[in-house]
């Protein structure tokens, strides 16, 4: 079961938990970031009765220089609506994301480093995101992919569990 409405339409709306107390470390390091670093809730407070998020860094372990950043979000958009917008470019459909079917997309905006994977949900729309701090020999959509599956089970999947904490 998929959202068609959203924003303040949504049930969901002003009632999203905090991603950051959800997701617990081992979750973290199995993304490939370290749990060391920390995890950084959505800082814009405006966006929260829509969005939450959490975020996460990796380093290079030969010199601390931060190589990655990403994380994982839940928001009460329409799926469609998010992909439809005419900055998106969708890279690859239909990603198994467990019992869920996930769609890598990037935006001129954000550079040639990053990319994200979303999918749709009984509230909106589940999102990760992956941004390489320099070029690598990984993709970036390969990588948010490694963060979707690992970050997955930590999104709600009932509404008993869009309490806001």
């Amino acid at each position: 079961m998929t959202a068609t409405v959203d924003g303040a339409l949504s049930p969901y709306f002003h009632s999203l938990p905090d991603m950051c107390k959800r997701i617990p470390d081992s979750a973290v390091a199995a993304a490939g970031f370290d749990v060391n670093l920390g995890r950084q809730p959505l800082q814009y407070k405006e966006a929260s009765s829509i969005v939450q998020s959490c975020s996460f860094n990796a380093a290079d372990p030969d010199n601390g220089d931060l190589i990655l950043t990403g994380g994982a979000g839940i928001a009460v958009t329409n799926i469609n609506d998010l992909l439809n917008q005419g900055i998106i470019h969708v890279v690859q459909k239909n990603i198994p994301i467990g019992p869920h079917q996930g769609y890598t997309y990037t935006s001129p905006a954000q550079g040639q480093l990053e990319c994200h994977l979303a999918y749709g949900t009984f509230f909106g729309t589940a999102l990760f995101g992956a941004a390489q701090k320099r070029p690598s020999t990984s993709q970036p959509c390969d990588e948010v992919t490694k963060v979707a599956r690992a970050l997955y089970p930590y999104i709600p999947t009932r509404p008993s569990e869009m309490a806001h904490s």
